[in-house]
C-alpha cells in the first residue's frame, strides 16, 4: 500500500465516499481538521483505500474482489485496528487482508439529528454541579481533577488551535472533577459527530443527556445541522442519550475487531459474554494480553473464579499494563470486592516496579 501525502488525499475520496456518508471523521481527515493517514493500492488509479483517523480506528473501502491488494493490506492494517469496512463482504476475506485471526464482527448504529432539542436548564442540575463550555478557559484551569479527560481529545486534532477553533462541547463538573462531557469528535463545515462520556459513579443521573443536549443546541447555534452519533448496537444507554438529544437512528453498519463489543455492564447477555470469554481465553494462548479481555468477559458472565484465573495468568505473563486497570476497568466491576483481587493487583504493581 502507498501512503498518500495529505496534499493528495483527494485521490482516495471517490473510494471513501460511501463510508463518508455515515462517518464525518473521514471528511475531517481529508480536510485536514483531524490527524490521519490514507493508503491506497495504486497512487494514480486506486482500487482500494485504507484510512486511519488516529489511534485504532481504520476505514477500508474499495473493490473487495481485487486480490492483488490483499498482501499489502495485511502488511498495513495493525493487529489492534478497529476496522470499519464499506461493505460487509470484506469479512469474507479478513484472514487474507489482516493478521488478526481473533477479530469478530461487531454490529453498530449511527444516529443523526433531525430537529432542535430543548436545551438543558439550570434547574435540571443538582446543587454542586457546574456546566462548563469546553474552551480555552476550561483547558487553562489547573484546579480540575481528571483534566486530561478533555485534554486527551486534542491529540486527534491537527493542533490545539484547530481544536479550539472548531471544537464544540460541554462538561459537567462536580467537586472539581469532570464527571461528564460531550464533545464534537469531528467538525467539517456544517457537519460534526459527537461523543459522550460519564464517570461510572455518576451514570443513571441524566447528566450525560444534559451535556449532550447543550452541545447539540450549541452546534445548531453555530450553523452545524448534520450532527452524527455512533455506538455499539448493544449500548442501550448511549441510544437513550441520543434520543433525548433529538437524534434518531439513521443506519446500521458493521465493524471488525478483537475488542469486546460493549461498553457497560449488562449491555450483552451472560451467555454472549461467556462465548467471548472462551474466545479470548483461547486467543491468550498465542497473545498473552488477551487474558485481560478473557478475565473481563468471564466476570461479566458471572464466572468470577475463571476471571481470576485469567487475571493471574495475565500478571504472570509479560503484560505491562497498569496495575490499577485490574481494579478500575469496567468489565471487572463484579470483582472489585473479591478478597483475592488486591493481591493480584499488588503482584502486577511489584512486577512493573522491578523493571
Amino acid at each position: 500500500m502507498f501512503k498518500l501525502d495529505p496534499a493528495r488525499f483527494s485521490v482516495a475520496e471517490p473510494l471513501l465516499k460511501r463510508l463518508a456518508e455515515t462517518h464525518a471523521s473521514i471528511d475531517a481527515v481529508t480536510a485536514g481538521v483531524l490527524e490521519g493517514d490514507i493508503w491506497v493500492d495504486d497512487p494514480r488509479h486506486p482500487k482500494v483505500a485504507l484510512l486511519c483517523e488516529g489511534g485504532d480506528g481504520y476505514y477500508l473501502a474499495g473493490d473487495v474482489d481485487y486480490r492483488p491488494s490483499y498482501a499489502a493490506l495485511k502488511r498495513t492494517i495493525p493487529h489492534t485496528a478497529y476496522l470499519i469496512p464499506d461493505r460487509v463482504e470484506w469479512g469474507e476475506v479478513l484472514e487474507e487482508i489482516w493478521d488478526n485471526r481473533f477479530a469478530r464482527l461487531h454490529h453498530r448504529k449511527a444516529f443523526c439529528h433531525t430537529g432542535a432539542p430543548e436545551t438543558a436548564s439550570a434547574q435540571e442540575m443538582a446543587d454542586g454541579f457546574e456546566l462548563a463550555l469546553v474552551d480555552r478557559n476550561l483547558l487553562d484551569r489547573s484546579d480540575l481533577v481528571d483534566h486530561e479527560r478533555i485534554a486527551d481529545h486534542l491529540e486527534s486534532w491537527s493542533s490545539p488551535d484547530v481544536f479550539l477553533q472548531h471544537a464544540i462541547g460541554y462538561c459537567l463538573i462536580h467537586n472539581n472533577t469532570i464527571v461528564s462531557h460531550c464533545l464534537a469528535d469531528s467538525v467539517v463545515q456544517d457537519r460534526c459527530e459527537l461523543g459522550v462520556g460519564t464517570e461510572e459513579a455518576y451514570r443513571g443521573l441524566g447528566i450525560g443527556s444534559l451535556v449532550t443536549r447543550e452541545t447539540v443546541a450549541r452546534c445548531l447555534e453555530r450553523g452545524i445541522r448534520r450532527i452524527g452519533w455512533h455506538c455499539h448496537a448493544s449500548n442501550a444507554g448511549s441510544m437513550r442519550v441520543a434520543d433525548a438529544a433529538g437524534l434518531v437512528e439513521a443506519t446500521n453498519y458493521v465493524a471488525f475487531s478483537s475488542t469486546f463489543p460493549a461498553e457497560n455492564v449488562g449491555d450483552l447477555p451472560a451467555q454472549e459474554c461467556l462465548d467471548w470469554a472462551h474466545h479470548y481465553e483461547a486467543a491468550s494462548a498465542d497473545i498473552s494480553w488477551y487474558a485481560f479481555h478473557a478475565a473481563g468477559s468471564f466476570a461479566l458472565a458471572g464466572d468470577h473464579e475463571r476471571a481470576l484465573v485469567n487475571l493471574r495468568r495475565l500478571v504472570d505473563s509479560e503484560w505491562e499494563g497498569n496495575a490499577e486497570w485490574l481494579e478500575t476497568y469496567w468489565t471487572f466491576t463484579a470483582l472489585r470486592d473479591h478478597p483475592d483481587l488486591p493481591e493480584i493487583v499488588a503482584a502486577q504493581a511489584r512486577k512493573l516496579g522491578n523493571r
